[in-house]
């Protein structure tokens, strides 16, 4: 994973500082008051492997959206829709599917 390489490579120490502030700044930006005011229905997907948002900070996320599913993908990070997009276009599928069917529009 691209994360992997920047926190652990020896020969350019600058990667790592780098890695940190971007991480850091994802943390500083906290909207998880506004996670109750999301009426529709969600759904978080997370790898388990994901070092920039673990699986603890994708639980919270789940847990503060009414109506939110969470999926965990196994052995998979950050770019979980290249890492198994096999995995990642079926679980959007079908949960896009249980909800056109109940569409007005159908």
């Amino acid at each position: 994973m691209w994360i992997d390489r920047a926190v652990n490579n020896p020969e350019q120490p600058g990667d790592r500082e780098i890695a940190i502030q971007r991480i850091n700044m994802l943390i500083a930006h906290d909207t998880l008051e506004h996670l109750p005011r999301i009426s529709q229905p969600s759904l978080v997907i997370c790898g388990e492997l994901n070092l920039c948002t673990p699986l603890p900070l994708s639980e919270e996320l789940a847990r503060g959206i009414p109506n939110a599913e969470l999926v965990i993908l196994k052995e998979a990070g950050e770019l979980i829709d290249i890492e198994k997009p096999d995995e990642f276009y079926e679980t959007v599928s079908s949960f896009v599917a249980r909800f056109e069917q109940n569409s007005p529009t159908k």
